[in-house]
């Protein structure tokens, strides 16, 4: 009964071993889900299940991808997904670029040199050796002086010659060798980065039928990302402002991502299982968005990496084999941590976002190398109604500044960043776009605007001072002169700013202003008005100060500036 038993589980054994079906399949990046940081990477695989147990090993794939984030779709309910393992994957062949090639040829060519010259090396040792066991000539009768002089000027003579050589040689190989040395260190450290290791997942399936499956997974890597990079180009002219919304990214994933398909992300990458918690919500402005994070992802910090080659320590590296391959291997190994390195120091910077994440799907299929280069991507041109209007603040810049407001309810959903301005053709700098607080336009600076004039100065024969009691009394007045030298009409907003008291012994009084708007707390004034072409406008300001005696208060404002010192 027993041996009965045994037969029919070994049966089993051998009937459930034959059923297992061990394939490797090759994958494709098709899309990819690019996050401010971090990316998400979508593979497909076309694999022929048989039915029973399959044990499908896909291979080629990041080695920086983190295995909590894996979501593997068999895109069929006939299979059924068991277990899903990872591993790092070093001895895949890589195909080899130019330069790579040239360099294990150098490498090939020093070794030639080395041997011939060991060839070289190993014979004048040999008749060396020859040399010095034959040297004796003491037992041969008959030998005159002469004879043996000549015998010892000879083996004199010769062990030179050898001994030259060999030391010639030794020179030689020292320089063969150090030259070796340098090209095999650049070989390794250039095929580190152009040919870093892959991960592996290895999935097994329970399938119901034999059938031929595309098996979509996706997983996210740390080591990608974007920033946005705007143009704004305008004329001043139309009432139109063209927008150029643009994406920089980098690839560190160690995967080029050719031909694909793009979408940007300002969400949080996802990993994990946890559900989102809310948390308070302050009102109020002093609370950061990393205070009113609503949910908990993983956070990449700026600099950090989760590459597999980070988690290994050289103890765990088995190389076996002689003196050289196991310098290599270490050598190799060092190599990887150090390209891992290189290619990771992308500075980072936080940004606010909008909690309510946004996405833009790119049209255009784009090729993104895995070199953390930037690289440049479209994500869309739109012209926006704008209002022009010239700024001016007398009394900080005597220059004019152009600006445009541009309705929110016309602007696709915009990240902060840094856009490059271009005025009737010409670039004239760059400025930054804050989307933060914005309430119903954006305003953005066009620059200078050298046509309207500006002038401020203080009336010296207007100024008065005077004591009463204790105190001391000033009266200043100011007037700014603004001319339209434009073949258009402008409108313009001007502003300026009296003193505000820091105490209850100060006394601030306005005077003439023009009819300004006054915000007697902030002690900040408004003017808002058309000027014709040609035409020009005096604005007037003037006020008065009391204050103690012993207290005398600055009337400017200053600032500091570098000045070379002699």
């Amino acid at each position: 009964m027993q041996k009965s038993i045994l037969g029919i589980l070994l049966v089993f054994s051998i009937k459930t071993i034959a059923q297992e079906n061990k394939l490797n399949a090759p994958s494709e990046v098709k899309k990819v889900t690019v996050f401010l940081t971090g990316a998400e990477l979508n593979h497909e695989a076309k694999v022929k299940l048989k039915k029973g147990k399959n044990i499908v090993t896909f291979n080629g794939l990041s080695p920086r991808l983190d295995e909590r984030s894996i979501n593997l779709d068999p895109g069929t309910s006939d299979i059924n997904v068991l277990y899903i393992n990872t591993h790092t994957n070093y001895l895949d062949e890589k195909k080899d670029n130019q330069k790579i090639q040239n360099l294990k040829d150098s490498v090939e060519l020093y070794k030639d040199k080395l041997a011939m010259l060991k060839f070289e090396q190993d014979e004048l040792e040999t008749e060396k050796g020859l040399l010095f066991k034959n040297q004796s000539i003491g037992g041969q009768a008959g030998v005159t002086i002469a004879e043996v002089e000549k015998s010892a000027d000879f083996y004199r003579k010769r062990s030179t010659e050898i001994n030259l050589l060999i030391f010639k040689n030794n020179k030689v190989k020292y320089k063969l060798e150090k030259q070796k040395a340098q090209y095999k260190k650049q070989l390794l450290e250039l095929d580190a980065e152009v040919n870093p290791p892959t991960s592996d997942i290895t999935a097994t399936f329970v399938s119901n039928k034999d059938i031929e499956a595309t098996i979509v997974f996706k997983y996210i890597i740390p080591t990608a990302g974007w920033t946005p990079k705007y143009d704004i180009r305008t004329d001043g002219s139309v009432s139109q402002v063209k927008l150029v919304y643009r994406a920089i990214l980098f690839n560190n994933s160690g995967l080029d991502w050719k031909d694909i398909k793009i979408i940007l992300s300002t969400a949080n990458p996802e990993v994990g299982i946890n559900t989102p918690k809310l948390a308070k919500w302050y009102l109020g402005n002093e609370q950061s968005a990393e205070q009113n994070d609503i949910a908990q992802y993983l956070q990449v910090q700026p600099g950090v990496v989760a590459s597999n080659i980070d988690k290994l320590e050289l103890s765990e590296v088995q190389i076996v084999g002689d003196e050289e391959e196991i310098s290599d291997g270490k050598n190799r190994y060092a190599a990887l941590k150090k390209a891992n390195q290189k290619q990771s120091q992308v500075q980072f910077k936080k940004i606010e976002v909008d909690m309510l994440s946004t996405e833009y799907t790119i049209d255009q299929p784009y090729t993104i190398y895995a070199d953390s280069k930037p690289y440049t991507v479209d994500v869309l041109e739109k012209s926006v109604n704008a209002n022009y209007e010239y700024l001016a603040v007398p009394a900080l810049e005597k220059d004019v500044f152009l600006q445009t407001k541009l309705a929110l309810k016309d602007l696709p959903d915009l990240v902060s960043g840094e856009a490059s301005v271009y005025f009737s053709g010409s670039y004239i700098g760059k400025t930054s776009i804050k989307t933060i607080d914005l309430e119903d336009s954006l305003t953005i600076s066009l620059g200078r605007d050298k046509k309207i004039q500006m002038l401020r100065k203080e009336s010296k024969q207007d100024y008065q001072r005077s004591f009463v009691g204790n105190f001391e009394k000033e009266v200043l007045k100011y007037e700014t002169t603004i001319k339209n030298t434009r073949e258009e009409p402008i409108f313009i907003t001007v502003e300026d700013q009296v003193p505000v008291a820091s105490n209850s012994d100060q006394e601030i009084s306005v005077g003439d202003i023009s009819n300004a708007q006054y915000d007697k707390a902030s002690g900040k004034l408004i003017w808002k008005f058309m000027l014709n072409a040609g035409e020009t406008k005096v604005i007037k300001l003037g006020y008065s100060t009391k204050y103690p005696k012993t207290l005398r208060p600055r009337k400017k404002k200053y600032r500091t500036i570098s000045s070379p010192s002699f």
